[in-house]
């Protein structure tokens, strides 16, 4: 359900959802997927880093998990680093 809030652009709603869901069953990775996707679109990057970097540990051929984990931490270097 919280991916499809994700997809609605209702992200707030889609964060309380998906957090409902890792609170019933903390080792769904696809759930910390989701909600990383979530924290980024909410500018929350390092909270979602930690929720990328949970899901590959669940899962360590979760599709676009690792490629989303690389742009989220290439945001926050370009964070630290503004040209």
């Amino acid at each position: 359900f919280g991916w499809v809030l994700l997809q609605k652009g209702q992200v707030g709603h889609a964060v309380d959802e998906i957090q409902k869901a890792l609170a019933i069953d903390p080792n769904l990775a696809l759930a910390h997927y989701n909600l990383g996707n979530a924290l980024v679109q909410k500018g929350q990057i390092s909270d979602a880093i930690a929720q990328f970097q949970e899901a590959l540990h669940l899962n360590p051929n979760l599709p676009n998990a690792q490629d989303h984990l690389i742009k989220a931490q290439a945001m926050i270097r370009q964070q630290m680093n503004p040209k």
